[in-house]
């Protein structure tokens, strides 16, 4: 009994002289390494998660944005009319135009008759437009004028519809070609494409059927 109480404390002596001995420095250093490191890890990963998170925020609302856009331009551009000049008294009047550099565009401009729009003060009123797009310093605006059909008047206003375009392009069908160009007086194509490319996102494209397209019938 006795040389069993001896053991256990010899036993008991000795562990703790090996608990009261510590760590030794290369130890301490080398969990503060691997803990700096696996810290690091896991910032590193939360950095790129909040990355990806914004850049896929950015993208929905950059893709909302230039759907809105699209709607815009083809709600515009479907409606599309042309008179008679005699209805305007002024045989210089202009109803559509397009091709690049019109409207003093950096790209591609297009110029043309809007009917149909309602009045906001008045729910069962619509009246026309002249209203035109272009591309101006990578931003896509719409013009909007005070006379209609002519497009050499100076009195307009300009909203900026979206800012990062690098090509605004448009073609137009007619008489089963696609023109670049526009010479018809009285006329309307029957179908505009428009091809918007931008920094961020990159080509978008739309092609839009207009509702009054083809030859004014006098």
């Amino acid at each position: 009994m006795s040389i069993l109480i001896m053991y256990w404390k010899d036993t008991g002596l000795l562990m703790s002289k090996n608990l009261s001995h510590g760590f030794t420095l290369l130890e301490i250093l080398l969990a503060v390494t691997i803990f700096t490191m696996m810290s690091l890890t896991i910032y590193h990963a939360a950095i790129v998660v909040a990355k990806g998170s914004a850049t896929v925020t950015n993208r929905v609302k950059k893709t909302n944005e230039i759907q809105q856009v699209i709607n815009m331009l083809e709600f515009d551009i479907s409606h599309a009319t042309i008179y008679p000049r005699v209805f305007l008294n002024n045989n210089k009047s202009v109803f559509f135009q397009m091709g690049s550099g019109v409207l003093e565009s950096d790209d591609f401009g297009i110029y043309f008759l809007l009917s149909n729009i309602p009045n906001l003060n008045n729910g069962f009123d619509y009246h026309s437009a002249s209203i035109g797009y272009r591309l101006k310093n990578k931003r896509l605006e719409k013009l909007s004028y005070t006379k209609l059909g002519c497009i050499a008047d100076l009195e307009y206003q300009v909203l900026h519809v979206i800012e990062g375009v690098i090509a605004f392009r448009i073609r137009l069908y007619h008489e089963k070609k696609w023109l670049t160009e526009w010479q018809h007086s009285l006329a309307l194509p029957h179908a505009v494409e428009v091809t918007i490319e931008l920094e961020d996102i990159g080509i978008v494209k739309r092609t839009i059927i207009l509702l009054n397209g083809g030859v004014l019938s006098l």
